[in-house]
């Protein structure tokens, strides 16, 4: 037994063997398909020699059986030297022994001529019959000797699994591929013929293409993009007969989906259809998109089902750390994918219910989009002692509504009417609201606030603000549409500043005080300044603090109806910037007959100093009285005892949600807003966005404004700045002593009570002064 590396040297020594014949047939071993084909290409040119196929004599849908042409060959060869070619292939559909017992056989017989057999994929076996028998060892040669992988064969009754061109037709058709040389690693076939017949066969033998290795076949894309366990045989088997019938699988996904470029954005639409069409939006997104960098290509790769899918659009973001590059826009990226598929509420609960896991990091992963991720956002609000400068940096990416609520109102000199030596009171209110909206969103009261109101419960600040009645008596009533929102207090200024620059209006504030007691049909005296059944009514608000069970602080203990409240208000806001911009009102005034405390529902206590003899109302907090009781913390006012700290009478009614009646700051303060549509063809922008300034004299900035502002004003940083018109109305100077320094600062520019822009200017050093100012 001989081995040789190429297949020319191969061929000199088959032309040796037939010049010195001696009976005896020569084997040649060849694995590799390049040795065969160079060595089937020399010996066909070689016209000394004749090449027999068995499969020419294969005219059944049965293999045959080469041992029975042995004879055949052996009379041919008396003419003329032999080759013959698929005797191996054919036999090695028999099995392991009879291929065994058909080279020993062979080896064994005597021929008439020369008889080269070419014999792929048996180097080994060759070797092996070579050691054993050894004399018969002298008739066998191998070329290379290099292992290879024996092809698969598949079989099936029709060519339907296959796309045109990936399969070979009957037997005959497969001995003739492989004869060439044609070594795929699998072979597709379409025979009649029983895969019982080929059970021993040395090529592994299964039942004909899976409709998954089809549509591999027809898509490269499926191939590369999914696995055959993405889906079940059935739903296999109709994607490829829906594919074959289109022509392409792109072509069926923009038939019965949309069009490919759109799928990442649309898929939800059929995400929550037919278990097909369900089915198929999923295979194409794991062919056309898997491959991705961003949330959906990861969560593609995580699934393995459609099913599985879903929920990693839910919960893969928590594989994620908010540190993590990739975070805030795949944060953001869920969000979109969530809200173009329906609602899972089951899917949604279970991610709240993982995101625990997340401590206080929790916050960065939720939204307010559904009712789960709120409750489950207001949890962690109470439970963590977040910082104000965390929520400002993560509410806004979590929740804009809650961002906006929480954002800083500035009561100031233009909206908050006092007096010059009651001026502490702005700041009061701008530091108590906010401290009075962190707490109503965290469920905590905080022991020096506590403190503060019940000083100001006797203090009673809120008396040195004007009138509600006095700020709606002065206002410009004409071409106004009035509204009265019940139980509208201060704290909603920020989210209704913002709400209204959004909707295209110009927001204006007067702030005031309500009567007493905090309720409403002791502050109703505005209705009679304007036309009978002028002004219309929102009461929502006010429903939402005292009827009904859903928020009911005896079952819900944390504040979730503030969703709701700020869900009013914008939808609110929204139909009257429309009804503004349509001309259906030049005006709007917003009024309220009193604010409601959420802190005095969560103080939970009862004075029991505070004994009546009539029970309190309205929750406690006031209750009729023939004379002043002379009660720490109570005011008496029109025939009533009114509470101004955050206890309630005794006897009294626990309130629900909300309470008001009694005469904290967030009771008593109201505010009158007046809304106005944004001009259109407003400029307004500063002459120059660069200014100097100096270490003495500070800083100035020209604006301009058309149309001209009335009473123009400029807040930066939190200090205002009231401007002084330069030779008309249009140029606006503001002198800004106290900006000395280099640095870039955002302006909001005011028209009285009302801001009409926000610009952005830099400060740099005159030349020549002092560098190390």
């Amino acid at each position: 037994m001989k081995r040789y590396r190429d297949a020319a040297t191969v061929k000199n020594e088959i032309d040796s063997y037939e010049k010195h014949f001696t009976g005896a047939p020569l084997l040649v071993g060849v694995d590799q398909n390049s040795d065969y084909v160079s060595l089937l290409g020399l010996l066909k040119d070689d016209f000394a020699k004749q090449i027999i196929t068995l499969s020419d004599t294969c005219n059944t849908e049965f293999p045959p059986d080469p041992t029975y042409q042995i004879s055949n060959i052996s009379k041919a060869a008396k003419t003329k030297p032999v080759v013959w070619v698929g005797a191996t292939q054919a036999i090695m559909l028999y099995g392991q022994k009879a291929t065994e017992k058909f080279f020993v056989n062979l080896l064994g017989n005597s021929f008439c001529g020369p008889v080269t057999v070419l014999c792929p994929f048996c180097c080994n076996l060759l070797e092996a019959i070579g050691r054993t028998y050894v004399k018969l060892g002298h008739s066998i040669i191998t070329l290379n000797c290099r292992q290879r992988d024996i092809p698969s064969i598949y079989l099936s009754k029709s060519d339907c699994s296959y796309p045109e061109g990936n399969f070979v037709r009957g037997i005959a058709g497969l001995l003739r591929t492989m004869e060439e040389g044609d070594f795929q690693s699998s072979f597709n076939v379409v025979t009649s013929c029983d895969i019982k017949y080929l059970s021993g066969s040395i090529y592994p033998v299964s039942e004909g293409l899976s409709s998954y290795q089809s549509l591999c076949k027809m898509d490269s894309g499926i191939a590369a993009g999914t696995v055959e366990r993405n889906g079940t045989k059935k739903q296999w088997n109709v994607l490829a007969k829906e594919v074959k019938g289109c022509g392409s699988f792109a072509a069926l996904c923009n038939k019965k989906l949309c069009d490919i470029k759109r799928l990442p954005y649309d898929f939800g639409d059929f995400l929550f259809s037919t278990d097909e069409e369900r089915f198929l939006c999923f295979i194409a997104l794991k062919t056309f998109y898997g491959y991705g960098k961003d949330y959906l290509g990861y969560c593609l790769k995580k699934s393995q089902t459609v099913d599985a899918f879903e929920t990693s659009v839910y919960e893969a973001i928590l594989d994620v750390e908010p540190e993590e590059e990739t975070f805030s826009s795949w944060i953001r990226q869920r969000r979109y994918m969530l809200l173009s598929m329906d609602d899972n509420v089951s899917l949604m609960k279970a991610f709240c219910a993982k995101a625990s896991i997340k401590g206080d990091k929790i916050l960065w992963y939720l939204s307010d989009e559904t009712e789960e991720e709120r409750a489950a956002l207001i949890h962690a609000l109470c439970c963590y002692p977040y910082t104000f400068e965390i929520l400002e940096k993560v509410l806004p990416m979590v929740s804009v509504q809650l961002s906006l609520y929480l954002k800083q109102f500035n009561f100031d000199s233009f909206n908050t009417k006092v007096l010059e030596s009651d001026s502490y009171v702005r700041d009061l209110l701008t530091n108590y609201f906010q401290r009075y909206k962190l707490q109503k969103l965290t469920n905590h009261q905080d022991a020096d606030f506590i403190e503060l109101v019940e000083k100001e419960a006797e203090r009673r600040s809120f008396t040195k603000l004007q009138a509600r009645s006095a700020i709606v008596k002065k206002i410009d009533k004409k071409e106004a549409q009035p509204f009265f929102f019940d139980a509208l207090g201060a704290e909603f200024l920020s989210f209704i500043e913002a709400k209204a620059a959004e909707y295209g209006m110009q927001f204006e504030c007067h702030v005031g005080h309500c009567n007493l007691p905090s309720i409403t049909s002791k502050n109703k005296e505005f209705f009679n300044v304007f036309p009978e059944d002028a002004v219309l009514k929102e009461e929502e608000i006010d429903e939402i603090k005292h009827h009904g069970t859903k928020y009911d602080f005896r079952f819900t203990q944390e504040p979730l109806h503030i969703f709701e409240e700020l869900l009013v208000l914008d939808r609110d806001l929204k139909k009257m910037g429309s009804a503004l911009a349509t001309g259906q009102y030049n005006k709007v005034i917003i009024l309220s007959d009193h604010g409601a405390s959420r802190l005095a529902v969560t103080f939970r206590s009862e004075n029991s100093k505070l004994e009546l003899s009539e029970p309190g109302k309205h929750s406690g907090r006031c209750c009729p009285a023939d004379t002043d009781p002379e009660i720490p913390f109570v005011t008496y006012e029109d025939g009533f005892a009114v509470l101004a700290n955050y206890e309630r009478f005794k006897g009294s009614r626990k309130a629900d949600v909300e309470a008001h009646g009694g005469a904290t700051l967030e009771e008593t303060v109201v505010p009158v807003i007046i809304l106005t549509l944004m001009p259109k063809e407003q400029q307004i922008f500063f002459t120059e966005t660069v200014v100097t300034c100096s270490p003495k004299e500070g800083s100035s900035i020209r604006l301009f404004a058309n149309p001209p502002l009335k009473v123009p004003r400029m807040m930066v940083n939190e200090t205002s700045y009231e401007g002084n018109f330069d030779g008309d109305h249009h140029n606006v100077v503001f002198v800004m002593s106290d900006i000395r320094r280099k640095g870039h600062h955002e302006a909001k520019i005011f028209d009285g009570a009302k801001m009409v822009a926000t610009l952005v200017f830099e400060t740099k050093r005159q030349t020549g002064s002092n560098q190390l100012i």
